[in-house]
C-alpha cells in the first residue's frame, strides 16, 4: 500500500467511529456473526463506542484500511453501552452481545503500569495481506512507550500468530476453551514482548 499513514482515532479527520466501526466488523465478522449477521446494523450498534484515545487507524488512498487499540489497566479499546446494543438488536439479543463482548475488550485489565494490551487489530480485506497490521503495531510500539506489549490470539488464526512471532512476540500461556464448537476455536494464545 502506497502512502500509508497511521494516526491516533482521537486526530483522525474523518468519520472515526464509523470507520472504525467497518473495519471492526469487518475483520470480526465470523465472531460477531454470532450476534447478527447484518453488517450495517452491527456497525450502527458498535459506532460511538470505540476509545479513540487508545485506537490507532491506518489511511490509505484516503480509505481506513487497518486498525488496532493499545489498551492499559485505565482504558480499554470499546466503551459497551448496553442500552445501545438493545435498541439495535433487541433486548435478548442486546444482552447477550453486551455480554458476550465486555470480557473481550470492556473489562479493566489486571496488568501492572507499564504494561499494554494489543487488542482489536482488523484490516480491511481489501487491504490484507499488504502489511497494515505490521506497519501499525510497529507505529505503536515506537510511540506508545510502554515496557511491555501483550496480546491474545486464538489457535485457528496462524497468519496473525505468524504476525505477532515476527514482530517479536512469544508465548507465555495458553488457556484451552471449554466450548470449543460454539467459540470455533480451541485455545487462547497469550504473547508477550519488552520495548526494544
Amino acid at each position: 500500500m502506497r502512502d500509508l499513514a497511521i494516526t491516533k482515532l482521537a486526530d483522525y479527520t474523518g468519520d472515526a467511529q464509523r470507520d472504525t466501526a467497518e473495519v471492526f466488523v469487518e475483520g470480526y465478522y465470523n465472531w460477531l456473526s454470532a450476534i447478527c449477521d447484518d453488517k450495517k446494523k452491527l456497525i450502527s450498534a458498535l459506532s460511538g463506542g470505540f476509545n479513540e484515545d487508545v485506537f490507532y487507524i491506518a489511511i490509505a488512498d484516503d480509505k481506513p484500511v487497518g486498525i488496532t487499540a493499545c489498551s492499559d489497566n485505565k482504558a480499554r479499546a470499546l466503551r459497551l453501552d448496553i442500552g445501545r446494543f438493545c435498541e439495535h438488536f433487541g433486548h435478548e439479543v442486546g444482552v447477550y452481545a453486551y455480554d458476550m463482548m465486555k470480557e473481550s475488550f470492556h473489562a479493566p485489565l489486571k496488568y501492572p503500569d507499564g504494561v499494554a494490551y494489543i487488542e482489536c487489530v482488523a484490516t480491511a480485506p481489501y487491504a490484507q495481506g499488504k502489511g497494515i497490521a505490521t506497519h501499525i503495531m510497529e507505529h505503536i510500539m515506537q510511540t506508545a512507550l510502554y515496557s511491555e506489549y501483550r496480546l491474545e490470539v486464538t489457535d485457528n488464526n496462524t497468519s496473525a500468530r505468524k504476525l505477532y512471532e515476527k514482530l517479536g512476540f512469544e508465548v507465555y500461556e495458553t488457556k484451552r476453551e471449554e466450548y470449543p464448537e460454539k467459540l470455533g476455536f480451541h485455545e487462547r494464545i497469550y504473547m508477550k514482548r519488552g520495548h526494544e
